[in-house]
This record gives structure tokens, C-alpha cells and sequence, in this order.
């Protein structure tokens, strides 16, 4: 028997690299089952793998997100990663509804990526804004 209205969301988590299937597991199951008891809310939970332990890519994601400070349109930025063998970073950027020419923004936000980083191809996924 349901406590609550029954209500459907999705988070998506950031986790290092390096944890195992295990532990995301757990992790996981812990943050759906909380939820469920404390909010009534059935969640699906995304996972991102993170390697913000190496110094370079850290700072590739620093310098992104003072980038993207320059357009207010981006809401959010989350999933960032860097594929040391494929020399490919990939993010999700979360745009505001109202923002226009949203492939526009992402073209000058990788634009802007290269001119700094030659070496790395850059892929920008585009969410949508739909927590209100």
C-alpha cells in the first residue's frame, strides 16, 4: 500500500572511475529505497562515471564551467569525462527553456573548449530543464 502519491523522477549521480559494480549498486539501491520511504517518489538513478582525481582533466572541467558562467542560458553542467584514450571529454549541459539557438550556444561552447584544448574532441549532450 502506497504512503504517498505515486511519483516518477530521475536523478543522475556523478561517481569516481573507480568505484565497482558493487558498490554502485548499493549506492544506487540505497538512494531509491531513501527516496521512496522519506518522499513517496520512485526514482530511476543515471550514474556518470567522474576522473576528476587527475589534476589535467580537473582543471579542464574548471575552466569549462568559468566558461559557461558567460552564458546564462546554461542552466547546469553535469556527466563530465574524459576518455584519455580516445582524447574525447563529454558533458551534459542543461539549457533554459526560453534559451534560443541552443545549438548555436553548444557549437561556441566547443568551439571555445578546442581553442584551448587542440589535443581533445569535445561532445556536449543537450538536456532539458524539466524540474519545474
Amino acid at each position: 500500500m502506497l504512503l504517498f502519491p505515486c511519483l516518477i523522477g530521475s536523478v543522475h549521480v556523478e561517481l569516481p572511475d573507480d568505484m565497482t559494480a558493487r558498490e554502485i549498486h548499493g549506492l544506487t539501491r540505497r538512494i531509491t529505497e531513501d527516496v521512496y520511504r522519506d518522499f513517496g517518489i520512485i526514482l530511476t538513478v543515471g550514474v556518470y562515471a567522474s576522473n576528476m582525481a587527475d589534476e589535467t582533466y580537473a582543471g579542464m572541467k574548471t575552466t569549462l564551467s568559468d566558461l559557461l558562467r558567460e552564458y546564462p542560458e546554461v542552466l547546469q553542467m553535469h556527466g563530465f569525462y574524459v576518455d584519455a584514450e580516445k582524447k574525447l571529454v563529454s558533458f551534459d549541459l542543461i539549457l533554459d527553456f526560453r534559451a534560443e539557438n541552443k545549438a548555436e550556444i553548444e557549437k561556441n561552447i566547443i568551439r571555445r573548449m578546442k581553442e584551448r584544448f587542440a589535443a581533445y574532441e569535445f561532445v556536449a549532450v543537450l538536456d532539458s530543464d524539466v524540474s519545474d
